[in-house]
C-alpha cells in the first residue's frame, strides 16, 4: 500500500511541477471548472438540450431523462465515498505543490472525473462517432485535476472507473426502457385500429 500511496504522490508532483508550462497554465484552470460557468449552465447545455430533443424527438427526451439520473447517481455516489473515505486533499495533506484551482471538501474520488467519464459512455453508447471527442473531453477534465493540484491520480481514475461503470448501465437501462416504451405505444396503437 506505501509503494502505492508513493507511486500517487510522486505522480502528482510530477505532473503538477514537471510539466507545468504557460499553455497548460492558460488553460486546464479554466477547462476544469467550465460546467460552472453562466455560459455553460444557462446557454451551452439548454441549447444541445433542445437540440437533441429537436433532432431526436422521444429518445431525445428519453436520453436526456437518462443522463441526467444517471449523473446524478454518479454525483450522489462519488460524493458518498468521499465522506467514507475521507481523504485529505493534495494540499491538505501537507504537500508542497501548486493549487491552480479552488477546491474543498474531501479528495477520493473525484466528482469531476465520475461525472465527465458517466457522461462521456453515457452519450457514446447513443453518438458512438463522437466517442473519442467525449472520452479525449473527459480524460482532460480528470489530468486538470491533477495538473491543478486538487487530486491524486488514483482519486481520478477511481473517478474514471466509478463514472465509467454509473454511464454505461444508465445508458443500458435507458434503452431499454425507451424500447419497452415503444413496444407499448406499438401494442397500443394497434389495440386501437381492431
Amino acid at each position: 500500500m506505501s509503494f502505492i500511496e508513493n507511486l500517487d504522490r510522486s505522480l502528482l508532483l510530477f505532473i503538477n511541477q514537471n510539466l507545468a508550462n504557460s499553455v497548460f497554465d492558460a488553460i486546464l484552470p479554466n477547462i476544469t471548472d467550465l460546467h460552472k460557468t453562466d455560459g455553460f449552465r444557462f446557454y451551452f447545455a439548454p441549447f444541445l438540450a433542445l437540440l437533441i430533443i429537436y433532432f431526436y424527438r422521444s429518445l431525445g427526451a428519453f436520453l436526456l431523462s437518462g443522463l441526467a439520473i444517471s449523473l446524478s447517481i454518479s454525483d450522489w455516489t462519488g460524493s458518498l465515498a468521499k465522506h467514507y473515505f475521507q481523504r485529505p486533499r493534495p494540499f491538505n495533506a501537507g504537500m508542497d505543490l501548486i493549487q491552480r484551482s479552488g477546491a474543498g471538501g474531501f479528495s477520493f474520488p473525484s466528482n469531476h472525473s465520475v461525472n465527465m467519464f458517466c457522461a462521456a459512455f453515457f452519450l457514446s453508447t447513443f453518438f458512438p462517432r463522437a466517442r473519442w471527442y467525449l472520452l479525449f473531453f473527459a480524460g482532460l477534465i480528470a489530468f486538470s485535476r491533477v495538473y491543478d493540484g486538487v487530486h491524486y491520480p488514483t482519486d481520478v481514475l477511481a473517478g474514471a472507473f466509478w463514472g465509467s461503470s454509473v454511464g454505461i448501465l444508465g445508458a443500458h437501462l435507458t434503452k431499454k426502457i425507451y424500447h419497452k416504451f415503444l413496444h407499448t405505444l406499438k401494442v397500443r396503437k394497434n389495440q386501437s385500429h381492431v
